[in-house]
């Protein structure tokens, strides 16, 4: 019920929002819930300890007011957000010919055919499906496998899981720091997250024939699927939200609603078909489940940018350019 009022909140600001921004919004948006990783830990033990004093209190109650305090978090969201999202959307200033020639270094998803936009929508809505599922199946299992296979604390989990929320801000970081100096194309960075990721799961098997597998190597695959999920999230989400076409089938309303039920319902039944698995399977197992989502996942990943790559191919990106140049 709390994702609800982000449908027209993420509606509004795709609206407001140049489409030439919104990639990099959305991989900030992925930086900002890593950091909410790192932080939250500490921040809520911090709390927990000043409130509680060395009480005990039920983990039922510490939920409720986490619960509580997201809540409240959320409704300070909208409250700002009533306030600073403008009545009017003014249309977006010329933009010099050196900029427009950067720009088309690339076909944007904005500039495909209208049937490849429409299908650019389609695959990321089934990515938001796939991905974020391989996602929260691995915060379930990575600290299940801690503590039940490897005898971890808790405390010693929660701070592994700030080192993988630590490296995967910092691989979408890096990521952010290529596509704004245009190193690389967003296309190659979005390709090349999904297939590290599907690199990295390897290390999830517990390879017997090659020595003990343990913690060091879960984590190590976590950091690098993780990482790869959060870079290839944002870049798919702004796709989508730049595919998306006012007054279609596909419009940003549309994808949006389809877009936040898939992360709903992947967050949903991830964490239960994960533990499930290890409890009956074990770690290989889960490792199957986690290889068949990121083939899944970088096939998808494959054939969106195969769109983008057929648009540059045909001069799309420079054609469209010079086209709304003209018209204006």
């Amino acid at each position: 019920v709390i994702t609800l009022p982000t449908i027209t909140w993420n509606t509004m600001w795709n609206k407001i929002t140049p489409a030439k921004d919104k990639t990099f919004w959305m991989i900030m948006a992925q930086c900002c819930r890593n950091g909410g990783f790192i932080l939250g830990p500490p921040v809520f033990a911090a709390i927990s300890a000043m409130v509680r004093q060395g009480r005990e209190v039920s983990p039922v109650s510490m939920m409720a007011w986490s619960y509580i305090g997201l809540i409240a978090f959320s409704l300070g969201n909208l409250f700002y957000g009533m306030l600073v999202f403008p009545t009017e959307i003014h249309p977006e200033p010329e933009l010099p010919a050196e900029a427009r020639n950067d720009q088309a270094l690339e076909a944007a998803p904005e500039q495909l055919e209208p049937e490849d936009r429409e299908r650019v929508v389609f695959l990321m809505v089934a990515y938001s499906f796939e991905r974020p599922f391989s996602v929260a199946a691995i915060e379930v299992a990575t600290i299940m496998l801690l503590e039940v296979s490897y005898g971890w604390s808790a405390e010693m989990c929660g701070f592994a899981f700030i080192v993988i929320a630590a490296s995967s801000l910092t691989l979408t970081a890096c990521s952010t720091l290529l596509l704004q100096r245009k190193i690389a194309s967003e296309s190659t960075v979005f390709i090349t997250a999904s297939v590290a990721g599907l690199c990295g799961v390897f290390l999830l098997f517990n390879w017997q024939a090659f020595g003990k597998f343990g913690a060091g190597s879960l984590l190590l695959a976590d950091a690098i699927v993780y990482g790869g999920a959060s870079v290839a999230n944002g870049i798919g989400e702004g796709w989508g939200c730049r595919a998306a076409t006012p007054g279609t089938s596909y419009s940003i309303e549309v994808y949006r609603v389809r877009n936040i039920m898939g992360v709903n319902v992947s967050r949903f039944l991830a964490p239960i078909t994960a533990r499930f698995i290890l409890d009956f399977g074990g770690r290989n197992v889960y490792a199957i489940l986690q290889l068949l989502l990121c083939c899944l996942g970088t096939w998808t990943v494959y054939k969106t940018v195969s769109l983008v790559w057929k648009g540059t191919a045909a001069g799309l990106g420079t054609r469209k350019a010079e086209e709304a140049h003209e018209t204006k």
